[in-house]
């Protein structure tokens, strides 16, 4: 189901990102779509994180942006995520609400923003 959904994603107009909640307030938002995605994590206290991998297997360079609804994101080429990884984390944090283990994740800092 979770799969479907991200299809149904395009990275622009209203389903160009989602999130999913946690009781404590935590969540796990996404970006982009149907096929490329950027990942991200706050924590209850607020600590605002981004996903990455070991090795990436987009193309494209750092620096690339992600253009989507709520603004643009300009992305590392390891923070890239194909749909069927964006779908296990998903899946991850739906049945254990927590930073999903299966990738890395960077701590964002306040000059961190949307542009």
């Amino acid at each position: 189901m979770i799969e479907q959904q991200l299809k149904k994603m395009k990275s622009a107009g209203p389903s160009s990102f989602a999130s999913l909640k946690a009781i404590d307030g935590s969540y796990l938002q996404i970006a982009g779509g149907p096929q490329l995605f950027a990942v991200e994590y706050r924590d209850k206290n607020g600590c605002h994180y981004r996903g990455y991998q070991e090795t990436s297997s987009i193309p494209f360079p750092d620096g690339t942006e992600l253009s989507f609804s709520a603004g643009t994101l300009t992305l590392n080429q390891n923070e890239w995520f194909q749909a069927p990884q964006v779908a296990e984390l998903l899946s991850s944090f739906v049945a254990k609400p927590e930073k999903p283990e299966l990738c890395g994740w960077s701590e964002l800092d306040e000059s961190y923003k949307y542009s």
